[in-house]
């Protein structure tokens, strides 16, 4: 009786083991047949009137909608443009609702930025948290970022990031950022303005610091070098085929020192003149 019992464990075991890894297998496959079907449900009305529709309850509303939102494009599908649009509707609407919930912005530059690859719509979504959240810089830096690397706008980007040197805590990378796009675009006299300022801020360590007073001296030296380019342009009728020839020209005794250890480079085709040779992303 005992034998007959140590034998029968093993079996039922053995027995329901089996069972499970066959009906595992099925389940499986009978879910391999089954085709989801995914629909983003919003109301089709103005952002506007969503704050009348939800009455005391846009908080609620707010959440709901983003959530509606996250699933749809989270659910693996391919979108078409004309569910994207849904879904930039419901950023707008959510924004309208509650413009100071942070997970909404991170998830518009998120969804419609990289995933629609509609960098202005996040731009634009972006610009609204912005102006609600004045005290937070990353609606600003992104927006930035944006303009620099999906639509190649550098003044544009350098405009964005100088805006949001000014928020309170904001890192010492944004103004940098802001300096070195102003270059290209001839601003390198506001970007030292802002610069100078930022050496106000009690809070910066020595590092910073040292890094503000680096870009400054190398702005500086720009500055020099785009003024002595139309002194030469003005006096011969044409821009100066190296910096060399400011030197021989007389029109400079020396080229200003680069704090950065290098050159200063000059572009005889484009007349830029840049401190640092580091190639810009995605160019």
């Amino acid at each position: 009786m005992n034998r007959s019992r140590h034998i029968l464990w093993p079996v039922c075991f053995c027995f329901f083991l089996a069972t499970l890894i066959a009906s595992n297998r099925v389940i499986k496959e009978q879910r391999n047949h089954l085709s989801a079907h995914y629909a983003l449900s919003l109301l089709n009305v103005p952002p506007v009137a969503m704050r009348l529709i939800a009455g005391e309850f846009n908080g609620i509303m707010a959440d709901f909608i983003l959530m509606q939102v996250s699933s749809f494009t989270g659910c693996g599908k391919k979108i078409s443009p004309h569910e994207w649009e849904k879904v930039i509707l419901g950023f707008d609407q959510v924004m309208a609702l509650d413009p100071y919930f942070e997970q909404t912005y991170l998830q518009a530059q998120s969804e419609i930025a990289w995933g629609a690859q509609q960098p202005l719509e996040a731009i634009r979504l972006l610009d609204l948290s912005r102006k609600s959240r004045f005290w937070d810089y990353r609606p600003g830096f992104y927006m930035g970022f944006d303009y620099y690397y999906f639509l190649g706008d550098y003044d544009s980007a350098s405009k964005i990031f100088m805006e949001t040197s000014q928020v309170a805590h904001c890192p010492v990378l944004i103004p940098l950022l802001g300096s070195r796009f102003a270059i290209k675009e001839n601003r390198s006299q506001a970007s030292i303005l802002v610069l100078e300022n930022m050496l106000n801020q009690p809070d910066l360590d020595e590092s910073s610091i040292r890094e503000i007073e680096n870009r400054i001296s190398a702005l500086k030296g720009v500055l020099i070098l785009e003024d002595a380019v139309k002194k030469y342009r003005d006096r011969f009728g044409s821009p100066p085929e190296s910096l060399d020839r400011l030197l021989e020209a007389g029109i400079l005794n020396q080229l200003p020192s680069n704090p950065y250890s290098m050159p200063y480079t000059y572009d005889p085709l484009s007349h830029e003149i840049r401190f640092d040779d580091v190639k810009r992303m995605g160019k």
